[in-house]
């Protein structure tokens, strides 16, 4: 039963990035990032970028705080 739900999870999470880029495919950003700015960045990118740095900072975050799973 929980590897279903967690297979349901990401595929809703896959559904929903992909339902975002395409309807946002067009959209173009400035992203500064303090000492570099880049623009007419796809909008998409920013966002699967910003869910990937959220990922390895969580994963960071939970191999400091439980040491013995490393």
């Amino acid at each position: 039963m929980s590897r279903i739900l967690t297979l349901l999870g990401v595929l809703a999470v896959l559904v929903a990035s992909m339902t975002f880029a395409g309807l946002n495919g067009g959209q173009r950003v400035t992203l500064r990032l303090g000492l570099a700015t880049f623009y007419r960045v796809p909008l998409s990118v920013v966002a699967f970028g910003a869910l990937i740095l959220g990922m390895v900072i969580f994963s960071v975050g939970e191999m400091t705080a439980h040491p013995k799973f490393i």
